[in-house]
This record gives structure tokens, sequence and C-alpha cells, in this order.
């Protein structure tokens, strides 16, 4: 007894198709995450990469979405962070440290 095999519909495969390409999108992100650049911030952990479109992105700042940044922009914070410091240390009082803030 032979069983027929119907041939899976071109719309049918091309739904395939376009979720394989996406779980290997995810399985690639997952990848560059687990290969990504690890800070300790405050009780956790941030996780470095550079994105698809050549950012930096960090991941775990208790916010909804990463904080993506390009190298020249991070590179001038870099360079400033003394400033920055001082700014901060300036502003104390009126600075809020986020979600933690209670």
């Amino acid at each position: 007894m032979t069983t027929q095999v119907t041939p899976v519909v071109d719309a049918e495969k091309q739904a395939l198709l376009a979720r394989i390409a996406e779980l290997e999108a995810k399985v690639e992100r997952k990848t560059k995450l687990t290969n990504a650049l690890t800070l300790n911030y405050g009780k956790g952990k941030v996780k470095v990469i550079v994105s698809e479109k050549g950012g930096i992105s960090f991941y775990g700042f208790n916010v909804r979405f990463p904080l993506s940044i390009y190298k020249q922009a991070l590179v001038c914070i870099l360079d400033n962070a003394a400033v920055l410091r001082k700014f901060i240390a300036d502003n104390e009082s009126v600075l809020s440290n986020g979600k933690d803030d209670k």
C-alpha cells in the first residue's frame, strides 16, 4: 500500500521558508548575546553586543529595549567621562536612579 503525499502549496512553502528565516535570525541574535561582553550593573548584568546596524547595543539596563549607540558617540561619552561624572555629582540632588529609586 503506497501513501500519496500531497505537494505543499507554494504559499505554504513560502510561509514555511519565511518562518525558518525568522527562527534562524532569532538564533543568530541569541548567539550574539551569548558571545557578548558582560558588565556588572547593580545586582544584575549588562550585555554589550555589536548590533545588526553596526552600533553598540546594551541589554539589561532595566528598560524594555536595548540602549544602542554608535561608536563615535560612545567614544565622545568615554572621552568626557570626568566631565560627566562631575556633572552627575553637581546634580546628585535632582537625579534619579530610574526604576531602582525608592
